[in-house]
């Protein structure tokens, strides 16, 4: 597409005979001028000659197929207008789609982070808990330890209190 200091000088004629341009704003030029298209030169004096007799025919050629042309021109200003319009959509549907990846990205970036941070409080709470379990197996090792002492203190205590001659305890 034509730039805007662009627009203001035209494309030759030739790049559209020889089919040099796919620019939309060249054939909006093109339609909406309605150019003729130069009668192609040809070698010799012949070739002058017919380049002559076409330049003379076109007029007499072209009046009958005026309305025609004039439909023809309409509708392929109808067309540049519509491609004009899809280029636009699709560089709209672009832009959307350049949001839509980088939306993708930060999102996959995120469910990465969250993961991180599940996989550690997972981590967490395994190593926690076995250190609680651990902990509190070792707490009731410990009670279970003193219980056994009293146990044993007791007996100890009751031994020597029947041995004083005391009356055993039920």
């Amino acid at each position: 597409m034509r730039g805007e200091a662009d627009r203001d000088s035209a494309p030759a004629l030739e790049t559209f005979v020889e089919g040099r341009t796919d620019a939309a704003d060249d054939w909006r030029w093109l339609w909406e001028g309605d150019h003729e298209f130069p009668v192609r030169s040809h070698r010799g004096l012949w070739g002058r000659l017919v380049v002559r007799f076409k330049k003379l025919l076109r007029p007499i050629v072209s009046a009958p197929q005026a309305d025609r042309w004039e439909r023809q021109r309409v509708f392929n200003l109808v067309m540049v207008r519509t491609l004009e319009r899809v280029a636009s959509l699709q560089r709209q549907a672009d832009e959307i789609h350049r949001d839509v990846n980088e939306v993708r990205a930060d999102l996959l970036k995120d469910v990465k982070q969250h993961h991180r941070r599940l996989a550690h409080l997972e981590e967490f709470k395994r190593e926690g808990l076995g250190d609680f379990a651990r902990h509190t197996d070792g707490l009731f090792a410990h009670l279970d330890q003193k219980l056994d002492r009293y146990r044993r203190e007791s007996r100890e205590l009751i031994e020597r209190l029947e041995e004083l001659g005391g009356k055993p305890c039920d």
